[in-house]
């Protein structure tokens, strides 16, 4: 299941890759948590970075994205799938922290449908997490337009991975 869940963090190789607004996120969470970096978060798959904490240590997950047909938010089959190996990985974690969930679109259209319709699949995606039992409390949503494309616009396969929301999990280790 790892490998279904699971996206390495690494950057990709593209030109003109903007800093993403989740780094801001994580470390304002990070501050009223009373977190310090102590290592750089690691490479592994699944992505976990270690921080101390004032009683343990947090990790960074980022989860396999869900995409989106063009102009679409509905969840198609492939969406639930990766939605609900999400949803097991959650709810067997009793340490989850928050999740963020960041909706993202082509360029395909203006910049306000864009941001509209990232809107939409984001909450989409977390109408879907919370039908299945993960506690609303955790969620926080963001709408990101077409602003932080992870491929090229000018190919259908870029424009199809652009086309996403991305699912991040901040989780506190047990201490025993």
């Amino acid at each position: 299941m790892a490998d279904i869940l699971f996206m390495k963090h690494s950057i990709p190789n593209k030109p003109a890759l903007l800093i993403h607004v989740s780094i801001l996120i994580f470390m304002t969470l990070f501050s009223q948590l009373g977190v310090t970096q102590e290592n750089s978060p690691s490479t592994s798959p699944g992505g976990v970075g270690n921080f101390s904490l004032r009683s343990g240590e947090i990790g960074f997950i980022t989860l396999e994205p869900v995409f989106f047909d063009y102009a679409k938010s509905t969840l198609n089959d492939q969406a639930k799938r990766t939605l609900n190996a999400a949803t097991r990985y959650i709810l067997e974690k009793h340490e989850v922290y928050r999740i963020l969930i960041e909706g993202h679109t082509d360029s395909g259209a203006s910049s306000a449908s864009n941001y509209k319709l990232s809107n939409t699949r984001a909450i989409a995606v977390r109408d879907y997490l919370a039908s299945q039992g993960v506690e609303d409390a955790l969620f926080q949503v963001s709408a990101l337009g077409e602003n932080f494309p992870i491929d090229e616009h000018w190919t259908r396969e870029g424009q199809h991975r652009n086309r996403r929301v991305e699912i991040y999990i901040i989780e506190r280790s047990s201490t025993h």
